[in-house]
């Protein structure tokens, strides 16, 4: 093991070791809308507390920005705007009003504290043949392309070198919405994958990687900087893929590794919960060789690391900066739970519920490993 791989993993046994046994936390003086999730046949808007304040009818893959919640609703035949398959609904989050409708559209993200949606297109092909691209709605539900991405060379939008080996797999706007970095590849089989960092304005592409192995990408929330995972080594099951966790500048300058990874150790998946730290995935063997995940907090321009959870295996997360919280699941049981990430104590249990997005959240993975609270906080 080298020196900085000792370091590393020697600072998170101690951080682990220093976790507290959360405990309850105080009541919400400021019941404003912090979290979405589905929880029955309804999508519940709940406060940072997790008190609940509105339902509606089911939204898949629910996201809340300021006081816009918006999801994929259901619709009905394929290929008429109408009765599209397919279709982003935003509701007014206090009142669960309904606002508007974006048809032949999936995967949004409310942004802009609910001033933007952007959203992707439909998987059949009615909105984009390729695929490939993404979109946005104003306050109104008035849309326009904001990048398309060519699926091989000679066709319409940016090549990213991939052969039409590519799709879009991931996106992540900075707190404005004025520029997005994006994960272009596959990582079905063939597992090759690079980022690109877009201006939401001019629809200006920059290339960030070119090696093949990056993904998994997070904008800073001053859209200077992004962390995004580079894969180092394959584990034994194969698509498993252990990564270095780096950070670039989005003018694709001054990049550096803030973590090693190996199959015993990785961290992955970071969401900016401030300016200069991110809440991350850290996936890591136990004294008995199992392989767990947990939660950590890292300070990107100091290297400090902060345990957040311990074995609980959070396979899903969410971060909302305002409030400095994280919403998860884990993989023992059906339930979100909120935690105050200075504190490390619990405001809100596990409750029945299901894909929880935070305010300030504007990560969109399209093979949905992560969740998203509101967008205010980023």
């Amino acid at each position: 093991m080298s020196r900085k791989r000792l370091v590393a993993a020697v600072a998170l046994a101690c951080a682990m070791a220093a976790l507290a046994t959360p405990a309850a936390g105080a009541a919400d003086p400021d019941p404003a809308p912090a979290v979405v999730y589905q929880s029955g046949d309804d999508t519940v808007v709940a406060t940072a507390t997790g008190e609940e304040m509105t339902r509606i009818p089911v939204l898949f893959h629910p996201t809340l920005d300021g006081n816009v919640v918006a999801g994929e609703g259901v619709g009905g035949g394929v290929g008429i705007a109408e009765t599209s398959a397919f279709i982003v609904v935003a509701h007014d989050a206090t009142t669960g009003d309904p606002l508007w409708t974006v048809y032949d559209a999936r995967f949004p993200v409310v942004l802009d504290d609910g001033n933007q949606v952007a959203f992707l297109p439909d998987p059949l092909g009615v909105r984009d043949p390729q695929v490939n691209s993404i979109w946005v709605a104003d306050a109104s539900g008035v849309e326009r392309l904001v990048v398309q991405f060519a699926n091989g060379p000679g066709l319409p939008g940016y090549d990213p070198g991939f052969e039409g080996d590519n799709g879009l797999l991931a996106f992540s706007f900075d707190e404005a919405a004025s520029t997005v970095v994006v994960t272009q590849g596959n990582e079905v089989d063939l597992f090759i994958y690079d980022l690109f960092a877009v201006d939401v304005a001019t629809g200006e592409v920059t290339r960030l990687t070119d090696d093949r192995k990056s993904r998994s990408p997070a904008m800073a929330p001053g859209g200077d900087r992004v962390v995004f995972g580079r894969d180092v080594e394959t584990c034994e099951e194969g698509y498993i893929k252990a990564s270095d966790l780096v950070i670039i500048g989005s003018d694709a300058g001054d990049e550096r590794t803030l973590s090693e990874g190996s199959c015993t150790s990785w961290m992955h998946n970071a969401r900016w919960i401030s300016d200069s730290e991110v809440v991350v995935h850290w996936w890591h063997d136990r004294a008995d060789g199992r392989r767990i995940k947990d939660l950590v907090l890292l300070d990107v321009d100091t290297g400090e690391i902060t345990a957040l959870t311990r074995g609980t295996k959070p396979w899903w997360f969410t971060v909302d900066r305002e409030t400095d919280t994280i919403a998860y699941m884990t993989g023992s049981r059906r339930g979100v739970t909120l935690l105050d990430v200075r504190t490390r104590e619990l405001i809100r249990g596990a409750t029945v519920a299901w894909l929880p997005s935070m305010s300030g959240d504007p990560v969109s993975y399209t093979h949905l490993t992560l969740p998203t609270m509101s967008t205010t906080g980023g």
